[in-house]
């Protein structure tokens, strides 16, 4: 076919030949150079054209197989577009081994969707020391939806099996979800994991807030149930929740959704958290506490809390 080829392109007029060469090499730079160029800038780039043309397309055919491997090479971890019956939760199971009323997994079968999924998530699984996520996390699940007892659930974990399942795509399944949401999920279930291994002391989270501090779920213990089902009329202005040293509604569900709050941003906006550090002295405390907390687990997390710390020093 080869010869084939080259015996049409020796017929041809010379103009023409050189032209089809020249036009071959224009393709093999433009897309070799693309390659190159987004391997080293790509990560960072915010223009809409890169982020869908990139990501969707060179990513996909060039690195996503390459960092699946890196990162079950050097950090342990498998990351999953789809899960059998006998991965999931146990919590999840019915004695019979089917999956129970209330519980749905949407795998992901856009292969599109999972780079995009994947091309967010292994720089934040590589700002951890690589013997921490070995410890803790084997199996990482990124869905287009899940359920668990009838709720829409954006992530979740289970330290039985070192797993994270987690969705990349709001409500509606078409809608990919934003990078820094995904990110939130991904050190929100991975905070959870880090508290219950590293026996993290929440009475000294809750003291942080003082004395006669208690979260709306001490007071009704189906909170968090009417909040996730949206049975919750009218919750706390932020500037209220603040106060109280909560970043969020979801916040007064209990010590560890607070502390969740707090990983998630911590890790994806650094400059919230300084604003509200500067501002709020309970948010600073439990803040302080945080920090602790990780830099005791993983000194290699500095740079994380600098972000912070450095610009308002």
């Amino acid at each position: 076919m080869i010869l084939t080829a080259l015996m049409i392109m020796m017929a041809l007029p010379y103009p023409l030949r050189a032209g089809i060469v020249l036009g071959i090499f224009t393709i093999m730079f433009t897309v070799g150079n693309s390659a190159w160029w987004f391997d080293r800038y790509g990560q960072t780039v915010n223009s809409s054209f890169y982020e869908i043309f990139y990501s969707e397309t060179l990513y996909r055919r060039f690195w996503l197989e390459r960092d699946l491997a890196q990162l079950k090479e050097d950090y342990g971890v498998t990351v999953h577009a789809s899960i059998a019956l006998a991965d999931y939760r146990p919590k999840w199971l019915k004695e019979d081994g089917q999956a129970k009323i209330g519980t749905k997994v949407v795998a992901t079968t856009n292969r599109d969707d999972f780079a995009y999924f994947v091309r967010i998530i292994k720089p934040e699984i590589e700002r951890y020391a690589p013997a921490l996520i070995r410890q803790h996390l084997t199996d990482l699940y990124g869905f287009d939806d899940l359920i668990t007892g009838g709720v829409e659930t954006g992530g979740t974990y289970e330290l039985t099996q070192n797993s994270i399942y987690m969705v990349h795509k709001y409500d509606r399944p078409s809608q990919r979800m934003s990078s820094v949401d995904i990110k939130i999920i991904f050190h929100h279930e991975f905070s959870s994991m880090l508290m219950h291994r590293h026996d993290f002391n929440e009475g000294t989270w809750r003291q942080a807030a003082g004395l006669a501090f208690r979260y709306e779920q001490d007071n009704d213990p189906l909170y968090e149930w009417r909040y996730l089902n949206g049975h919750i009329d009218e919750v706390a202005p932020l500037e209220v929740l603040l106060a109280r040293g909560l970043l969020n509604a979801y916040s007064e569900t209990g010590v560890e959704n607070d502390f969740n709050t707090y990983a998630g941003v911590i890790f994806t906006q650094p400059e919230t958290m300084r604003g509200w550090i500067a501002h709020y002295p309970i948010v600073a405390r439990k803040y302080a506490l945080f920090k602790a907390f990780y830099l005791g687990i993983d000194p290699g997390l500095a740079p994380v809390f600098a972000a912070i710390d450095d610009a308002s020093e």
